[in-house]
Formats: C-alpha cells, sequence, structure tokens
C-alpha cells in the first residue's frame, strides 16, 4: 500500500500544462545527469588510485626480484612511472566539475592509455621470442572491468575495449622497433587472443549489467511516482522522498508493511 502527499506547497503556475511538463521534463533530465556525472567522477577517481596502487606494487616486486629474462627493465620502470602519473593526473582532474560526456571521453583514452602502459611493461619485462606462453596479460582484467566500473555507453565501451586490446600488438611493435628482436606471427596470436576474447566477455557483462540497472530503475518506480530517496522508517513502515512524472513538486510517499506495525 502506499500514500503520498505534497511536501511543499506551491503557487499555482500561470503557464500552460504542456509547458509545466517540459519544465518538470528539464528540471528531472538535469538531476539525472548530475547524478550521472557524481557517479561517474567517484568511479573514475577509484580507479585511479587502484591503477596508481597496483603499478607501485608492481615496480616494486620487478625491481626486487627481476626476471632472469627481462628485456629491457629500465624502460618497463620508465613505462610504469609514466601510468602511475597519468593516473594522478586523472584523480586530479575528476575533482573538478564534469560533463558526462566529458567524463566518457577522458575515460575512454585513459582506458586505451593505461591498457598500453600495461602491455609495454609486460612486453618490457617478460619479452621472450622463443616461448608463447607468458600468461594471461593483466590487460584483459583492464579490459573486462573497466566499462563495468566506469559509466559509459555501449559504443565507447567497445572502443575502448578494442582499443585496449590493440595496445598488446602495438606494444610488441614498439618493442621491436626499440631493438628487441622480431616475434612470428604464430607467436603473436598466441600472446594476444586472450586480449580480444576478453573483448566479448567484457560486453556480454555490460550489457547484463545494464539489464540490471534497467531492471533495478522500473523496480524504483511506484506508479507515477518515481522514489528518489529513503527519509525515514518506523514501525508501519518507510517514507520515501519522490517526484511525479506529471506535477511538478516534490512528494513524500509511505510504503505500509504488509506485516503490520512492529512492536
Amino acid at each position: 500500500m502506499c500514500a503520498a502527499w505534497p511536501l511543499v506547497r506551491y503557487a499555482p503556475f500561470e503557464m500552460g500544462p504542456q509547458k509545466q511538463t517540459d519544465a518538470l521534463s528539464s528540471s528531472r533530465q538535469g538531476r539525472s545527469t548530475a547524478a550521472l556525472a557524481k557517479r561517474a567522477r567517484a568511479r573514475l577517481s577509484t580507479t585511479a588510485l587502484l591503477v596508481v596502487s597496483t603499478f607501485v606494487i608492481a615496480v616494486g616486486a620487478m625491481n626486487f626480484s627481476p626476471p632472469h629474462a627481462a628485456a629491457d627493465l629500465v624502460a618497463a620502470n620508465a613505462t610504469a612511472v609514466l601510468s602511475v602519473v597519468l593516473s594522478l593526473v586523472v584523480f586530479v582532474w575528476v575533482r573538478v566539475e564534469r560533463t558526462p560526456s566529458e567524463l566518457q571521453r577522458f575515460g575512454l583514452v585513459y582506458q586505451i592509455l593505461i591498457g598500453l602502459g600495461i602491455s609495454l611493461t609486460e612486453v618490457f619485462i617478460t619479452y621472450d621470442t622463443s616461448s608463447v606462453v607468458r600468461g594471461v596479460s593483466w590487460a584483459c582484467l583492464w579490459i573486462v572491468l573497466f566499462p563495468i566500473v566506469v559509466p559509459m555507453t555501449r559504443n565507447k565501451a567497445l572502443i575502448g575495449a578494442v582499443g585496449t586490446a590493440l595496445m598488446g600488438p602495438i606494444s610488441v611493435a614498439i618493442a621491436i622497433a626499440a631493438g628487441l628482436p622480431m616475434v612470428d606471427a604464430q607467436t603473436l596470436v598466441f600472446l594476444f587472443f586472450p586480449n580480444f576474447l576478453s573483448i566479448v566477455l567484457a560486453m556480454v557483462l555490460y550489457q547484463a549489467l545494464h539489464r540490471l540497472r534497467s531492471d533495478a530503475t522500473r523496480a524504483e518506480q511506484l506508479g507515477a511516482y518515481a522514489l528518489q530517496e529513503r527519509l525515514g522508517s518506523g514501525g508501519m513502515g518507510e517514507v520515501w522522498r519522490a517526484t511525479h512524472r506529471m506535477l511538478a513538486r516534490p512528494a513524500a510517499i509511505k510504503l505500509i508493511s504488509e506485516q503490520g506495525p512492529r512492536l
């Protein structure tokens, strides 16, 4: 059961019904955009800090106990440091108010550049032309998790995943240009097939999460009202702040517990 009443008393509108509806839609769209931008900023900043932590630990580990077949430890260290600096720049950049489109474009570039940093670090630290087994690249985890953690459109998520996967072969090309031995085509396929397989996994998980978010949004719709925030709870049930789809006023929705009063 539910009951609804206005929280604030408003003076009558002098505009027509259509203008009232347009004004309400514009206001609701603005609130939705602001909420999306806030979530994107928080998640992008958290992701940047996690990347910093991961690279710091990785740099320490590979310098404390470098692999015997390390191709160029100096280049690997330089790449890791640049990735840390880039992530710190991202962390600072998102502290300022940004629009969702700016955050998505910047996040897309950041995803691909960190993919390049991961791939270059791995190539310079584990380059071995005689082995096709190097383990699954950390870039695969980055490809799968980034579009799930950071809000993005489907097209940008796909572009980011493909771009990050391509950083593997590009890193090998950079290493060869820097003087390391050539790698045959078969070795490249074995090394980077998991990267491109991760694209499929990333988009499947993205679609599943998008569907869950849509279901959650629909679940928050109570008739003509959209639940926004829980204001409190008591023995009879809960009170939520809500907005009406047609009326330009806030409302309180009281949800009565089916179990009756709690003593």
